[in-house]
């Protein structure tokens, strides 16, 4: 467990947890346009620990928690939850929109490239068809 403040606990281990946090990790630093070696220099991790956290590991220590958080400009709820308060600034609420748009895309993404799995199967069964249909007509 973590804590984000005095009254919360979080399950480092929940997998939802993981994932979005990675996804909002990877949105943070696009919008700030930072690379790993940036954040590392910046709050004083190495660059391999920042890349677990960008793969969705939860940081173990609050005080790395708020080390990111206040080097992406955001909250620590916002960081680890996605949580928004009505008083947060306009930027937080803009990375807010880009994770939303983005997590639309990768949902249209995602059922694009289903459609092709399930149309790209028919399409080379056409083909073997035809070259079958040429090989016995020759």
């Amino acid at each position: 467990m973590n804590y984000i403040n005095s009254t919360e606990k979080i399950n480092k281990k929940d997998k939802e947890l993981r994932r979005t946090f990675a996804l909002r990790f990877r949105v943070l630093m696009a919008y700030h346009d930072v690379a790993l070696h940036d954040i590392a220099k910046a709050v004083g991790y190495p660059i391999s620990t920042i890349g677990t956290w960008r793969n969705g590991r939860i940081p173990s220590s609050p005080e790395a928690i708020h080390k990111l958080a206040d080097f992406f400009r955001v909250t620590p709820e916002f960081l680890l939850l996605g949580r928004v308060k009505h008083d947060e600034s306009q930027a937080a609420m803009e990375v807010v929109n880009q994770i939303r748009v983005l997590l639309s895309e990768l949902d249209d993404h995602t059922v694009i490239k289903d459609m092709l799995k399930l149309e790209r199967p028919a399409a080379v069964n056409e083909d073997a068809q035809e070259d079958d249909l040429v090989a016995q007509s020759v």
